[in-house]
């Protein structure tokens, strides 16, 4: 008896359109901003979650400590006021030779 052939599940690429340079720079942006931004987004996050929890533990503290663990509050929040109000990653990107972000 013959044996069945196995089915090969191989994995084939497919190209559904061709870029062009400027196209791929523009797609590659997206993808990088995209990227960009939920990693701020996770920043800001943790930072906030650090603050909440400096505030709590703040309170069962005495006072010279408090003092202390409130300054590094402030701070905390400081960093997410900057954070919060830098420029987007497709605004910094200075592309001067392609001309990319002009388009």
């Amino acid at each position: 008896m013959k044996k069945k052939k196995e089915a090969k599940t191989t994995t084939k690429r497919k190209i559904y359109r061709d870029f062009t340079l400027a196209e791929f720079d523009l797609f590659t942006l997206d993808i990088e901003c995209d990227g960009a931004r939920h990693e701020r987004n996770s920043i800001l996050d943790e930072l906030r979650k650090a603050q909440a929890n400096l505030r709590k533990y703040s309170n069962g503290v005495g006072p010279e400590s408090k003092r202390i663990i409130d300054g590094i509050a402030s701070g905390v929040t400081l960093a997410v006021a900057l954070i919060e109000k830098m420029p987007e990653y497709e605004d910094r990107c200075e592309c001067s030779d392609c001309k990319v972000c002009d388009e």
